[in-house]
C-alpha cells in the first residue's frame, strides 16, 4: 500500500463509521405508517399541521434558525423535517416532527465528520 493512499483510507473509515452510527440513531415511531408500495400522497388527508406550525414547534426550541420544512417519509413512516442551522457554530440539525400530534420524534444534530474535507 502506498503512503499517499493511507489518508483516503483514514477518510473513507472515518465517513463509514459516521454513517453507519448516524442512521443507527434514528429510531422513532409516528402517526402515520406508510407502506412502501403506497404513493405518499395518499395520506395526506391524515396530516393536521401544516409546515408552518411544524416550523413553529421547532422555533420554540430556540437552537437555531429554520432553513427548510419538508413532508417526508422517514423510517416508514411520514413525518416533517425540519432543517435548521445553529447561529453559534453553523451546524446543522434536523427535527422530526409528527405530522398529526405536533410531537418531536427526534432532534438530530449532524455529525461533524460529514463536514469532513480530503486534503491533498
Amino acid at each position: 500500500m502506498k503512503l499517499k493512499t493511507l489518508p483516503g483510507l483514514a477518510l473513507v473509515l472515518l465517513l463509514a463509521t459516521c454513517i453507519s452510527t448516524y442512521a443507527a440513531n434514528r429510531n422513532f415511531i409516528s402517526s402515520i405508517k406508510v407502506n412502501g408500495f403506497d404513493d405518499e400522497k395518499q395520506y395526506l388527508r391524515l396530516v393536521k399541521l401544516d409546515t408552518s406550525n411544524a416550523a413553529k414547534i421547532v422555533e420554540e426550541l430556540d437552537i437555531g434558525k429554520v432553513t427548510s420544512v419538508e413532508l417526508e417519509t422517514e423510517n416508514g413512516y411520514l413525518v416533517y423535517s425540519v432543517e435548521l442551522v445553529k447561529e453559534n457554530d453553523n451546524n446543522e440539525i434536523e427535527v422530526l416532527i409528527d405530522p398529526v400530534k405536533g410531537d418531536i420524534l427526534l432532534i438530530d444534530e449532524e455529525p461533524s465528520c460529514n463536514k469532513v474535507s480530503a486534503k491533498h
